[in-house]
């Protein structure tokens, strides 16, 4: 059994930077939630944080490849941006003495808060706090599931509020927190992310977007809701849900993806109009 509290090594930062990356090539998740897993990965310090951030993807396997979704429906996925984040990283016997110092402090404090410490990370809906303050803060605060109907409904509402528009490029959804490309300006294609888990808070993700806008508002809390259990309904046990919202699938009909997966590495996802009609299932 892998020790939790065991510092993580650059093999160890590799295995989840890939794991994240194959999600991303499949469309199981969205360009901005792929920048910011790799900078969780990037800052991670033990293996329990980095088991938090892949917690709910597909293992990468060479025997059993995650099958190409259909690129009439959310299948066509967008060529990343190359940042500093999705590039080769170097080797352990680089790093520089700076970052052993201080990975050997947090190795201490973690010792500290004991269990306690890795159970709180893993409930921040898979991604961990990066050992920010201000964001365990925000965590602790009661949080709606944003997958529910009213989460859903109160998270268009707050980002209206925040960034003074509901329209975004992509949206990932989870239950405890959500990741959002919004434009920069109204005409082009220049995007700013946005992390939200009660708060909001900016990261390093200015890119240009490949995508469509889509207008978060068309779509409501009950339906969103509705379609997340018909995908939890295909797996047995279902440990993770959250919804991908995106233009890619306009074309068919459809406007977002919910999916479901589960301890045993089994996923599925159902592909629904704005209405919550259900246009295809896939189970794998």
């Amino acid at each position: 059994m892998i020790d939790p509290f065991k510092k993580a090594k650059d093999g160890d930062r590799n295995a989840a930077a890939d794991v994240v990356r194959a999600a991303f090539a499949h469309g199981r998740i969205s360009q901005p939630d792929h920048d910011l897993r790799l900078q969780r990965i990037d800052q991670a310090q033990t293996i329990a944080e980095l088991q938090a951030i892949t917690r709910e993807l597909p293992a990468v396997t060479t025997a059993a490849p995650v099958p190409q979704r259909p690129t009439d429906v959310l299948g066509a996925t967008r060529a990343a941006t190359p940042t500093a984040y999705g590039a080769a990283r170097p080797e352990e016997g680089r790093r520089t003495f700076v970052g052993i110092i201080v990975a050997a402090i947090i190795a201490v404090v973690l010792l500290g808060v004991g269990l306690a410490g890795v159970l709180f990370v893993g409930t921040v809906g898979g991604v961990g706090s990066g050992g920010d303050s201000a964001s365990s803060t925000q965590v602790e605060r009661a949080v709606p599931d944003l997958t529910s109907a009213k989460g859903f409904d109160e998270f268009v509402a707050a980002l209206r509020q925040k960034t003074g528009t509901t329209v975004v490029f992509d949206a990932t959804v989870y239950p405890r927190y959500a990741v959002v490309e919004v434009p920069v300006d109204e005409n082009g294609q220049r995007s700013y992310g946005w992390y939200y888990d009660g708060a909001w808070q900016k990261w390093t993700g200015k890119g240009t977007a490949q995508t469509e806008r889509f207008d978060l508002a068309d779509l409501d809390g009950p339906v969103v809701a509705s379609v997340l259990r018909k995908a939890g309904k295909l797996v047995e046990e279902p440990t993770s849900t959250y919804v991908l919202v995106s233009s890619l699938g306009r074309e068919a009909g459809t406007c977002f993806s919910a999916y479901a997966t589960n301890d045993y590495g089994e996923t599925a996802y159902v592909d629904a109009t704005c209405a919550g009609k259900v246009v295809r299932r896939y189970v794998s």
